[in-house]
């Protein structure tokens, strides 16, 4: 699920006013859009992806004179994430997602679990500082059979899963 899939990307004043403009499908192999921040009056910009099928996403955007700034967006399945969030475990108990779930008779899903973070608002592992997971470190949207993040400022984690 996680993929380049071609979408309608526009660029507009941070505060929408004013009328979005196209941003044009990039060339380059690893994809993506180039959207041109120029006739912007601020420094502020709203970049929204559309696709059939998947909610709008919506990212504010700081402006950086002359440069191309790289910004992921990951779409949530239209309706709402999908998936539910694990029980707490601490880290370094579990190699990946997939375990952690099947752990809990339950399978992994990818970036199908809702976070509190406007930038990145679906998930398939959160990571906390605490070892009860109430000190959120950062979400973060990668493949079930991935590596779960070791180090020592993560304590517990917590993966998205569903029946």
């Amino acid at each position: 699920m996680l993929q380049a899939v071609p979408a309608i990307v526009t660029i507009e004043e941070a505060d929408g006013t004013g009328t979005p403009s196209a941003c044009m499908l990039d060339g380059a192999p690893e994809g993506g859009y180039v959207c041109d921040a120029a006739p912007l009056i601020g420094m502020d910009a709203l970049i929204r992806v559309d696709r059939d099928g998947f909610d709008s996403a919506l990212r504010a955007a700081a402006i950086l004179t002359n440069q191309i700034q790289p910004l992921d967006v990951h779409l949530s399945v239209e309706g709402g994430p999908t998936g539910t969030w694990s029980a707490c475990v601490a880290a370094g108990e579990f190699d990946s997602c997939a375990v952690v779930c099947e752990a809990q008779m339950l399978g992994c899903v990818v970036t199908s679990c809702a976070t509190d973070q406007p930038e990145w608002p679906i998930a398939t592992v959160e990571t906390f500082s605490s070892l009860e997971c109430t000190d959120l470190r950062e979400s973060l949207a990668s493949s079930c059979e991935e590596q779960l993040p070791l180090t020592p400022h993560v304590a517990s984690l917590r993966c998205c899963c569903s029946d």
